[in-house]
């Protein structure tokens, strides 16, 4: 992944991995995880905005942009400490940590999958912050 033009479709990966069926760096086609409907509807949600509500522009991907494959730890806590509710009200820190979490598990997926770079990511309540509040 040393070029964008190389580089993995995000929102493809995610589809494959909530779908339950990706593909290997060698090929192989691998059954994976099958994931309830609440925890597909949340991630595909918080990373790519799929199903979101009309208003909603908070997702990962549209945040993170082309960094997707190159972002720092700072992006992630900039990302959880401005999400708020679809009326605009800051989203509770055990939301935050939720969001945080759909993240994490995304690159672990690709880091452990997918042969891509590994991503040392702190634990969720480091990238979480502390809560709005406490700002």
């Amino acid at each position: 992944m040393s070029s964008a033009a190389e580089a993995p479709d995000p929102y493809a990966v995610l589809a494959g991995w909530l779908a339950g069926a990706y593909i290997w760096p060698d090929g192989q086609e691998v059954r994976g995880r099958a994931w309830d409907d609440d925890t597909r509807y949340r991630y595909g949600l918080l990373l790519a905005g799929i199903d979101a509500p009309s208003a909603w522009r908070q997702n990962w991907f549209t945040y993170i942009g082309d960094l997707v494959w190159h972002f720092e730890t700072p992006h992630i806590q900039d990302w959880a400490g401005c999400l708020t509710n679809l009326d605009g009200s800051p989203m509770a820190a055990a939301s935050g940590g939720r969001a945080v979490s759909a993240v994490r598990s995304f690159y672990a997926h690709c880091s452990d999958n997918l042969g891509a770079a590994r991503w040392n990511l702190p634990p969720r309540r480091a990238l979480a912050g502390p809560p709005p509040a406490a700002r």
